[in-house]
């Protein structure tokens, strides 16, 4: 709260005294980022991450602000011994005119080389009521589903060749893991790994709140004398509950940046998404002009 009369201060004073413009530019002035409701309000922007590294090369994004693909090329020779890395990293804000979601995809591929690679997105989702929206529904239920895979083989050039591959795909929601799926192969071991990414779950979130989704795919390969492959993908997919009785009264809103209107109850991102104090504040404001029309109500009659 910055210095100045609080929203209760000014409503306590003089009726004469207060106008509407005063008890907007209070609420406004009480929040940290002094901005009009009709305006949008502190943005929380998604973030992407891209990272890959080959040999003595490494190559990230250039902007963290705007999805990227990116992509290293490595090879060497020593003597009569050649060693080669290939790898790709993606983040995907979304599209939304095809209705698909965010994602994060890493393919790496190595030939006595050592090669990683990973991709991030980290975004915030809000639940938002509709015109018509019950006022007493404080919470709503929305169903996730993550979707992927995790894939790791080698191949062993000579009975010299040894070495390991992994790739995993994680998700935390709030700062808790949400999914964990991790695939590994080595030379020598029985079979490679190749495990499709499914869960879902359904789960109530406060209206207005913000909910913050980091994700990561990442892959490791270390080999000598041998061939090794990894791909990582994790792609999320939002709704509200459609079994929900209020489903129809509320959308999801999510991070700037995240282009993603998916199923029925979602919208499309390049959302300013208001921080729910700013906005509690603004409401106070108005409630605050309501009482003093009252009073003027009431002293004029």
């Amino acid at each position: 709260m910055q210095d100045g009369l609080s929203i209760r201060q000014a409503i306590a004073a003089p009726a004469c005294a207060i106008t509407l413009a005063t008890v907007m530019t209070l609420a406004w002035a009480a929040s940290a980022s002094a901005v009009p409701l009709i305006t949008p309000i502190p943005t929380q922007w998604a973030t992407f991450t891209e990272s890959l590294s080959a040999g003595s090369e490494s190559m990230e994004g250039l902007d963290n602000l705007v999805p990227e693909t990116i992509s290293l090329d490595v090879a060497t020779t020593s003597g009569p011994i050649s060693s080669w890395a290939i790898g790709r990293v993606q983040t995907f804000g979304g599209d939304v005119t095809q209705k698909l979601p965010p994602m994060a995809d890493v393919q790496t591929e190595a030939d006595n080389m050592n090669i990683s690679g990973s991709g991030a997105v980290r975004y915030h989702m809000q639940v938002r009521p509709l015109a018509g929206a019950p006022g007493t529904v404080t919470e709503v239920p929305v169903a996730i589903k993550i979707e992927g895979s995790v894939s790791a083989s080698v191949s062993a050039t000579d009975s010299l060749s040894g070495g390991s591959v992994s790739s995993g795909a994680y998700v935390w929601m709030n700062g808790l893991e949400v999914l964990t799926k991790v695939c590994n192969a080595s030379v020598g071991s029985s079979s490679d790994c190749n495990e499709p990414v499914s869960t879902q779950f359904t789960k109530s979130f406060q209206i207005l709140s913000l909910t913050e989704f980091y994700m990561v795919a990442g892959t490791g390969i270390s080999i000598s004398n041998g061939t090794g492959m990894a791909q990582a993908v994790v792609d999320p997919v939002f709704e509200i509950d459609p079994s929900s009785a209020y489903a129809e009264f509320f959308v999801l809103a999510f991070s700037n940046g995240i282009e993603y209107s998916g199923p029925p109850g979602t919208t499309g991102g390049g959302y300013d998404i208001p921080e729910p104090g700013a906005l509690a504040l603004f409401m106070s404001g108005l409630a605050g002009l309501a009482l003093v029309r009252r009073r003027r109500r009431a002293a004029s009659g």
